[in-house]
């Protein structure tokens, strides 16, 4: 099959992935603004399904997309895009990543609910570096992005996903004031952990602007 057509056929895919879970009506409920993502947009440039080096290709979107992380701090319609972007990614290369990272791409993946955006709080806005390839998971980070004071998100966290899925060997969420260094540095709240195996470095992190 060409690269075209598989483009297309990804896109396919991503759009019933969009209608299926509710994503798109989610995301329509707020106002795009300038700066928002621009979800069909944007998945176009990076739909590159079976791309010959994906592992890469994986590691530039994260970086393409850090300005628009800074933006969904205060934007909830980023916050529904960017996880529609990157969870869809992930699924995708699902096998690329460590077993706890591959849990939680396919708990989110299964998510759905009517009121997909009420009742759910942190949205995935970052990928980690997959366990492969030459950038490594060391240091990386699986990112959560939330619109809750950053308290309340960890305690969803635990409750959807950790408990559930039975994460053993967490170092528990730590807290700590941050500034972006994009603009005029937006001043946040995030919250890390890892395993506490000194050999496993992936992170996970949520990020708010309340504490």
């Amino acid at each position: 099959m060409q690269k075209l057509t598989r483009e297309i056929e990804e896109t396919k895919n991503f759009i019933e992935f969009l209608e299926r879970t509710r994503r798109s009506e989610a995301i329509d409920k707020y106002e795009e603004t300038p700066n928002c993502v621009h979800v069909l947009e944007d998945f176009s440039a990076i739909a590159t399904e079976n791309h010959h080096e994906t592992l890469e290709h994986l590691n530039e979107i994260s970086k393409e997309y850090k300005r628009f992380r800074e933006h969904a701090l205060g934007c909830e319609r980023c916050q529904l895009s960017l996880e529609a972007l990157f969870l869809f990614k992930g699924y995708e290369n699902l096998r690329l990543f460590p077993e706890k990272i591959q849990k939680i791409l396919n708990r989110e993946w299964i998510y759905n609910d009517a009121d997909y955006d009420k009742k759910k709080g942190i949205y995935i806005c970052k990928l980690p570096a997959p366990s492969s390839g030459t950038f490594g998971p060391t240091n990386s980070r699986l990112v959560y992005i939330t619109r809750w004071p950053i308290q309340k998100a960890i305690e969803e966290f635990a409750e959807r996903i950790e408990k559930p899925l039975e994460l053993k060997g967490l170092s528990g969420f730590h807290i700590r004031a941050k500034k972006s260094n994009l603009g005029k540095g937006t001043p946040y709240f995030q919250s890390d952990t890892n395993h506490k195996n000194p050999h496993y470095h992936t992170y996970i992190s949520i990020r708010s602007k309340t504490k």
